[in-house]
């Protein structure tokens, strides 16, 4: 009995041994515990898709473009009356933008930069080589339409901002415009143009010394009650007279502008004097562009 359980006691120190070694040997001499959880989600993507291996994402794809926001200028064309006037053009442009703090008109800057940039190209072109317009500026239209029997039109325009509307009748109706902006919380603006009846008014551009001038002349119009814009119109460059048809009596703001030299606001009494005659000082514009080194 005492030599069984002496050999017993000999077994359990002999485990104890082997456990105590097990636990103490080097690292080197153990085999590396591997949890077996399944896959990686890394491993999992690249199994599935190559282009995800090595923890590599593919590049976005872009989708298509976003179409553009699309507003609609209702309007009406009237006499003074308030009677409708059918068979009036109608045309819509897209105004430089403003510095809005608000951003109410919703406009984008990438939109915001076009316009400005573009208006500054036919700023600098008008000056170098002036050309007659309607009236309206020199920037094509983005909507045209015609009034209908009651003078009613719609001309829908693509982007936020603002937007000019001018119509042109016939002499001796005179041009008349507005402004109304599209906005996401108002899409639809409406708008009345309103039509009187005027006269020609004529007058001859001359420089210091009393030589005609080649040169575009325009501007806008006020009367009592109503106020518009003269379509541009270039004068006889044997003798620098010019004639503006649709000006009502009240008061005429005349730009003119001479190529190389500039613009010049002159403004006068509708009927004007007769002889009416513009003198456009000496000087002109230097356009250049700076460079570095």
């Amino acid at each position: 009995m005492a030599r069984g359980g002496v050999i017993g006691g000999i077994v359990v120190l002999a485990a104890a041994a082997a456990a105590v070694w097990f636990f103490l040997r080097p690292p080197a001499d153990r085999e590396p515990f591997v949890a077996d959880d399944g896959p990686s989600d890394e491993a999992a993507a690249a199994a599935e898709d190559p282009a995800l291996a090595g923890g590599r994402r593919p590049s976005a794809v872009a989708g298509p473009a976003a179409p553009a926001f699309v507003g609609t200028i209702r309007g009406r064309v009237i006499r003074a009356d308030g009677k409708g006037v059918a068979g009036v053009p109608v045309a819509a442009r897209a105004r430089p933008v403003s510095w809005d703090p608000n951003g109410s008109s919703g406009i984008e800057p990438a939109q915001r930069g076009r316009r400005e940039t573009d208006g500054l190209k036919r700023t600098l072109a008008s000056i170098d080589d002036p050309k007659p317009d309607d009236g309206d500026g020199d920037a094509p239209p983005v909507a045209t339409a015609e009034s209908g029997p009651d003078g009613r039109f719609t001309l829908r325009v693509e982007g936020l901002g603002g937007y000019s509307v001018l119509a042109t009748p016939a002499p001796p109706l005179c041009r008349s415009s507005a402004s109304v902006t599209v906005r996401r919380e108002q899409a639809d603006p409406s708008v009345v143009l309103v039509l009187v009846e005027g006269g020609v008014l004529r007058g001859k551009v001359v420089d210091a010394e009393d030589r005609p001038l080649a040169a575009v002349v325009g501007g806008t119009w006020t009367s009592s009650e109503r106020a518009g814009v003269l379509a541009g119109t270039a004068t006889d460059p044997t003798t620098g007279a010019f004639a503006l048809e649709g000006v009502p009596a009240g008061r005429a703001a005349l730009t003119v502008r001479v190529s190389g030299r500039g613009e010049w606001t002159v403004r006068t009494p509708v009927p004007a004097p007769d002889p009416f005659v513009i003198r456009v000082p000496a000087g002109g514009v230097v356009l250049g562009r700076v460079t570095d080194g």
